[in-house]
């Protein structure tokens, strides 16, 4: 397994567990909901351009097709 691999799938654990702990939240567990954290952060400047920065980091790595390199 290339060291690509392993982190696309660190990636996609946390994303699993983001995921897992927000359905425990909704289904009433005393835990906020990441959609309560976000609103909670959201209300910094600093914060709402950190989130930015990283939405499009995320999505400049995995999103953006990349072109062939020469040969």
């Amino acid at each position: 397994m290339s060291s690509r691999e392993v982190t696309i799938a660190a990636y996609i654990a946390i994303l699993l567990i983001a995921v897992a702990i927000d359905l425990a939240a909704r289904a009433g567990a005393r835990i906020p909901s990441l959609g309560e954290v976000l609103t909670v952060l959201a209300r910094s400047r600093v914060i709402r351009f950190a989130l930015l920065a990283l939405w499009w980091w995320l999505g400049w790595h995995f999103l953006a097709r990349s072109s062939p390199g020469p040969g």
